[in-house]
């Protein structure tokens, strides 16, 4: 199927337009979004969505990445399925316990511990990628330290000054204080 595209407009998280299918169906509007991630970058991005309904009116298909959820719980909800997950597998255990004979329950036991070890999979990378997101913006405490520290040890491994086989004190670093010669004894 073929479409003919007329771009409506733009900005850094929207692009609007209207698709005309060449097949001489209707027309519909598309917005590609990329939203971006704290409340007050996004405000921009609803101001543009309201302009165009007020200015448009048929089908409109909106698709991209949104970025956001509409409830705090959306976003908890790895958390709660994993953690649904964890109390079926402990009920069903349980269960096993009294009746440990019961194949169906070892059946079910087996697909509830690959359901929940999946689930917690998922939720320990969203943990892991809420931890890097955090460390990216804050940054760490312990970033500066460490960097004083390696300064500390570089400068503490510079040689300023070396007797040479003589016994003779070299300053100069271009006098060759590390050279090998018919004196070195190693």
């Amino acid at each position: 199927m073929a479409f003919k595209v007329q771009p409506l407009g733009y900005s850094d998280q929207l692009i609007h337009m209207e698709v005309q299918p060449c097949s001489g169906a209707s027309s519909f509007y598309c917005s590609f979004v990329y939203v971006h991630n704290t409340a007050n970058e996004r405000k921009g991005l609803w101001d543009d969505l309201r302009g165009y309904k007020r200015n448009y009116e048929g089908p409109w298909l909106l698709m991209g990445d949104i970025n956001c959820v509409l409830d705090y719980r959306e976003r908890l909800g790895s958390m709660l399925e994993t953690e649904d997950a964890h109390n079926s597998l402990l009920q069903i255990q349980k269960e096993l316990q009294d009746n440990p004979s019961n194949s169906e329950l070892c059946t079910k036991e087996r697909k509830v511990t690959e359901l929940y070890k999946k689930k917690l999979h998922c939720y320990v990378q969203f943990l892991q990628q809420e931890a890097r997101i955090k460390w990216l913006q804050e940054g760490d405490d312990n970033t500066a330290l460490f960097y004083r520290s390696l300064r500390a040890q570089r400068l503490r491994y510079n040689l300023y000054t070396i007797h040479n086989m003589q016994g003779l004190l070299q300053q100069d670093p271009d006098s060759g204080l590390l050279m090998w010669g018919e004196d070195s004894k190693f």
